[in-house]
């Protein structure tokens, strides 16, 4: 199941950066500037809301891609998944795009952590938002 589950990363990555950053794409944002690091890494320090909004979208899109992927395999499998395969393949799924990030983990310790990230790699700031952050909390929390 980990390989699966490793599969369905970027998927995931990939869906979430289009719910999140969805709204962005209008012609005014054309040059996709919002999608960057650079630009929560920029607009952060002046606006730390901002970070805020992002991180907890980011979260709740992770967990409920992750419940949507388990519904959509249980369904599909004539001979349905048992409970607790389906919590241990969510748990799974929210790791490779979270690592192991502990529940009480604020949102604010989790910009800090992406900023402190972003200032130590300033050439990821051209990537995807999504992909930085996925990349600033694995790293701070790898699951062992």
């Amino acid at each position: 199941m980990n390989k699966l589950c490793a599969g369905l990363t970027l998927t995931i990555v990939a869906v979430i950066s289009v719910v999140l950053l969805g709204p962005f794409s209008t012609k005014k944002y054309e040059e996709g500037s919002t999608t960057k690091s650079s630009f929560y890494f920029e607009g952060c320090s002046n606006d730390i809301s901002r970070c805020h909004v992002f991180i907890s979208g980011f979260r709740q899109a992770v967990k409920h891609t992750a419940y949507s992927v388990a519904h959509a395999i249980s369904v599909a499998d004539v001979a349905k998944m048992p409970r607790d395969t389906w919590e241990r393949f969510v748990d799974t799924v929210q790791q490779a795009s979270l690592g192991c990030v502990p529940d009480q983990t604020t949102n604010g310790a989790m910009v800090a952590i992406w900023m402190d990230y972003l200032r130590k790699h300033p050439d990821k700031h051209d990537e995807l938002a999504p992909i930085t952050l996925s990349a600033a909390v694995m790293e701070a929390y790898p699951c062992s």
